[in-house]
C-alpha cells in the first residue's frame, strides 16, 4: 500500500472511531455553519475527505446541521489540542476529554459559543496525525 493509501486507512480509522467517541460529546453541544468560525491549526493540511458522507458510509451520522473536516499535521495531537485550549476566543470550553482505543489516545474538546457549537479531536494513527473539527448549531 503508497503512502496515499496508508494516510486514506489511517484516516478512515480515526474518523469512525472519532464519530462513536463523540457521540457523547454531540449529544452534550448538539443543536449550523459554524465551521467557518472555528480556527484551523497552523499548517494543518485539509484532506479531501467527506466526513458526513464517509461516517453515513459506515452507518453513522452527524448531527443535523453539523459538518466537518478532516486534517492532517505533522504537530503532536498534545501540542495541537493545548494550541485550541488557548486559540478558541469567544467560545466556552464544555468537554476535555482523553480517551484511549486499542493503543491510540485521542484527545477531544467541546465548545460553544451563542448559537454554534464545535467539537475537535486529535490522534495520531499509523504515524499520521491526525485532526478532526466538526461543527454545528448548539441546542
Amino acid at each position: 500500500m503508497n503512502q496515499k493509501g496508508v494516510a486514506a486507512a489511517a484516516v478512515a480509522v480515526v474518523v469512525i472511531i472519532i464519530a462513536v467517541a463523540g457521540v457523547g460529546a454531540f449529544l452534550l453541544l448538539r443543536g449550523g455553519g459554524a465551521l467557518g468560525t472555528v480556527p484551523v491549526y497552523p499548517s494543518a493540511h485539509v484532506e479531501d475527505v467527506d466526513v458526513a458522507q464517509y461516517l453515513a458510509a459506515n452507518g453513522l451520522t452527524l448531527p443535523a446541521g453539523w459538518s466537518g473536516k478532516l486534517y492532517t499535521t505533522q504537530a503532536s495531537p498534545e501540542n495541537v489540542i493545548s494550541w485550541y485550549r488557548s486559540n478558541m476566543p469567544g467560545w466556552t470550553n464544555v468537554v476535555d476529554n482523553t480517551w484511549e482505543y486499542g493503543d491510540i489516545t485521542y484527545y477531544g474538546l467541546g465548545y460553544r459559543k451563542g448559537n454554534d457549537a464545535a467539537m475537535i479531536v486529535t490522534a495520531t494513527s499509523a504515524s499520521i496525525n491526525c485532526l478532526v473539527i466538526l461543527a454545528g448549531p448548539a441546542s
